[in-house]
């Protein structure tokens, strides 16, 4: 097919395609989906892209991708998703993500997600980060993280942080770190804290980290 003729295709020619013929795509027959008719796949056709294919539809293309679709695809093809890619998917969409497609993600591509991605991400899906990829958000996304994400924060994650990493949690949300992650601190981390973070303690989290 041409790429006139791909543009053609209705919603009901582009469902009957099957994963082998959508296999068989090049680069221009896929950015020459329509996004109304793209958005028509099931799952399991789009699970028939390969990791290489997947990086061919468009940012727009990306966007327009059901949640349904955007929990569909496997980790290979989230894990080799580009960063401009990812940061293309809506907040309703960033939600969708399941914990294996989080897990899947590197350092980089978690290292890009805007801050309104970040606090789309459902508590549960934090807990799913990588130590990895976890320790490597900047200030922005650090701070982004919300009193609802933080207390999912699994030791192992927090212990990966870097002390400058906890100086940049929010002020606000500090105070949602439950007893066991303060008495997970690390001496430098403790240290780290800075005075607005501090006063947002609550008498026990002081007391936690004295023992």
């Amino acid at each position: 097919l041409s790429t006139s003729q791909v543009a053609a295709l209705d919603q009901s020619q582009v469902l009957g395609l099957s994963t082998a013929q959508l296999h068989t795509f090049s680069s221009e027959q896929i950015a020459a989906l329509e996004t109304q008719d793209l958005a028509s796949l099931r799952p399991s056709q789009l699970a028939g892209f390969d990791t290489q294919q997947i990086n061919q539809l468009t940012t727009t293309q990306v966007a327009s991708l059901t949640a349904s679709q955007v929990r569909g695809l496997s980790t290979a093809q989230i894990a080799n998703l580009t960063t401009d890619r990812l940061t293309a998917l809506t907040l309703g969409q960033t939600a969708a993500l399941n914990n294996s497609q989080i897990s899947a993600l590197s350092s980089q591509q978690v290292g890009s997600l805007t801050t309104d991605q970040v606090r789309a991400l459902p508590p549960s899906s934090v807990a799913a980060v990588s130590t990895q990829s976890l320790a490597g958000l900047d200030a922005s996304r650090m701070g982004a993280l919300t009193a609802t994400q933080l207390p999912r924060i699994s030791l192992p994650q927090l212990a990966a942080l870097s002390p400058e990493q906890i100086s940049w949690i929010d002020t606000q949300s500090i105070s949602s770190l439950i007893a066991s992650q303060i008495i997970g601190l690390t001496t430098s981390q403790v240290r780290s804290l800075t005075s607005s973070e501090v006063t947002q303690l609550s008498a026990n989290q002081i007391w936690s980290m004295g023992t």
